[in-house]
């Protein structure tokens, strides 16, 4: 499997993806541009793996373009689909957070943007721009909520 790959900066308008993203919708105009220099903009092929299972991360994923896998491995090995997602959503936020590993495994389905941002980063953004950082924390914070409790609802019919 292949691994993520850095885009040059200038190969990729970042403000752009930013601004096209709805992931920010909510966030100051004013602001998005002091957003630029704590994301990296990553792609991945189809085939790559964004997040391990198992692996300890510092980053979370903003997907901009294409469709990702989020897999589990299950007690026999075998590789069980949890979802599917694609551009405006997160991947990684869990392990951002606590500093465990990945609870997923997270597979580029088709070719995908990615903008990463890893927590020496976040803690940069944290002490610049707080108020940034802390909207930020605040939508990641939704996403984990959020399917926490499609998680939960889930289980309830496996009860």
């Amino acid at each position: 499997m292949q691994r993520l790959n850095y885009l040059n900066r200038s190969d990729l308008p970042i403000h752009e993806l930013i601004q096209n993203s709805t992931w920010f919708d909510d966030v100051n105009p004013h602001y998005l541009e002091k957003l630029i220099p704590f994301f990296q903009p990553y792609s991945a092929p189809t085939g790559t793996i964004i997040l391990k299972e198992g692996e300890p991360t510092n980053y979370f994923c903003l997907i901009c373009t294409g469709i990702v896998d989020v897999v589990k491995e299950s007690s026999s090995g075998k590789l069980k689909k949890l979802k599917t997602l694609g551009p405006d959503k997160i991947v990684g936020e869990m392990a951002f957070f606590d500093r465990g590993p990945s609870s997923t495994s997270v597979i580029a389905k088709t070719p995908a943007v990615l903008l990463v941002m890893d927590y020496d980063s976040f803690e940069s953004l944290s002490a610049n721009s707080p108020y940034i950082a802390l909207n930020i924390t605040i939508k990641l914070i939704r996403t984990i909520s959020f399917r926490l409790r499609e998680t939960s609802g889930k289980l309830i019919d496996l009860i």
